[in-house]
């Protein structure tokens, strides 16, 4: 049951059209479920509906069904999010590592309470490249996953649409941008 926990803990929800993520149960826009976060009982018919269920489309979140559910701090978390268009599914990712990909060391990182994971040894190397700064920076928040990319805005909340603006067929992610993307490619 402990590890069931632990993996319960450490995914957390991308949101799409939020059709199948459930509102109170899943962990979207805070690292724990909403439902471990109310200052009152929500009601069983309640806690299996879907986040795409407290949405208007064109009005925003429907906030007289959550004003006395929840705290102004899981309002806010809310309310940084908006949902996609429709047929944009919602998406996982693993909380507890920088890449948001699950690995063993994560996952015990996260049952002993430490900081997220990941394989740091080559981000100083970065620092010693002879480059201008803007170039060493640019390089720091490409290996951290940090450039605003639409995947990276998607996965905030922060845009509809998680697709390369220019290759409509793939996630803009940052390995998308930089190598992958038929535009990037100028060989």
């Amino acid at each position: 049951m402990e590890n069931a926990q632990t993996i319960q803990r450490g995914v957390g929800v991308a949101l799409g059209d939020g059709r199948s993520t459930k509102f109170w149960l899943h962990n979207w826009p805070t690292p724990s479920a909403l439902l471990d976060l109310v200052k009152r009982h929500v009601p069983a018919n309640e806690q299996t509906r879907m986040v795409h269920d407290y949405w208007e489309e064109g009005q925003g979140w429907r906030w007289h069904l959550l004003e006395d559910y929840l705290a102004d701090e899981a309002l806010k978390a809310i309310a940084s999010f908006e949902l996609g268009q429709e047929g944009i599914a919602d998406g996982y990712f693993w909380r507890a590592s920088y890449s948001g990909r699950f690995t063993l060391k994560s996952a015990l990182a996260l049952i002993r309470q430490d900081a997220p994971v990941g394989d740091t040894s080559f981000w100083k190397e970065v620092w010693r490249i002879n480059a201008p700064q803007r170039v060493k920076v640019f390089g720091w928040l490409a290996l951290h996953e940090k450039v605003r990319t639409n995947l990276y805005r998607f996965r905030r909340g922060l845009t509809n649409n998680p697709y390369c603006y220019i290759y409509d067929q793939a996630y803009e992610s940052v390995q998308h941008m930089l190598r992958d993307c038929p535009e990037a490619n100028i060989t």
